[in-house]
């Protein structure tokens, strides 16, 4: 039996306390699991250790991301 993982589309880093940061449900049953984000020309603006123990929170570099598609 497959564990099964939503990943969800959006978030809204805006310190308001809903959904600030990317939460994958589900991720825990994979511990081998690495999560890469990528802007719109390519780079890497954000890359989990093994297992996503610590969310994408929408900054980069001590920034904050522009809205847009990632």
């Amino acid at each position: 039996v497959l564990a099964q993982v939503w990943i969800p589309d959006a978030f809204s880093p805006n310190n308001d306390g809903i959904n600030d940061v990317w939460t994958i449900p589900g991720i825990r049953a994979f511990p081998d699991a690495i999560l890469t984000v990528f802007n719109r020309w390519g780079e890497v603006i954000f890359r989990s250790e093994r297992g996503y123990p610590t969310p994408f929170d929408g900054f980069f570099k001590g920034e904050p991301v522009p809205p847009g598609l990632y």
